[in-house]
């Protein structure tokens, strides 16, 4: 399970590899990442990110790496336009606190609302796969 990890680790699919030899045949891999390299920002770089995904790229390493995906979404497309103008374009630092506070106000009801729609779109994404 990777929830917020994976962008920390330089070599990405070189981590996905050690994972596959973990897990046995059947064994399943979770992935939550932050999406969309456009919103790569100061803020990423003080989170100690890497990168963000894009969908398509997420998909294509983790079947390189020798895994079947049976799950992919898009997550928090609420979360999208506020990252864009705090970090991207006022070039904000990252406070927890902020953060802290959205992850309260705005999460839970955008959980029961993409519980009900697959956004085409967000500012996560979330893979789950299995080992082949």
């Amino acid at each position: 399970m990777y929830i917020n990890v994976l962008e920390h680790i330089e070599d990405d699919a070189a981590e996905l590899v050690c994972a596959r030899h973990a897990l046995r045949t059947g064994g399943y891999l979770l992935l939550f990442v932050p999406a969309l390299q456009w919103l790569y920002s100061k803020a990423d770089t003080e989170l100690g990110h890497f990168r963000r995904y894009r969908m398509s790229d997420l998909l294509g390493l983790v079947e390189k790496t020798g895994f079947a995906v049976e799950k992919h979404r898009h997550f928090d497309v609420a979360g999208i336009l506020p990252w864009y103008v705090n970090f991207v374009l006022l070039k904000n630092t990252f406070k927890p606190g902020s953060v802290a506070l959205y992850d309260k106000l705005v999460v839970p009801p955008m959980r029961v609302i993409e519980k009900y729609f697959n956004p085409p779109i967000g500012k996560n994404l979330l893979v789950i796969a299995k080992k082949i």
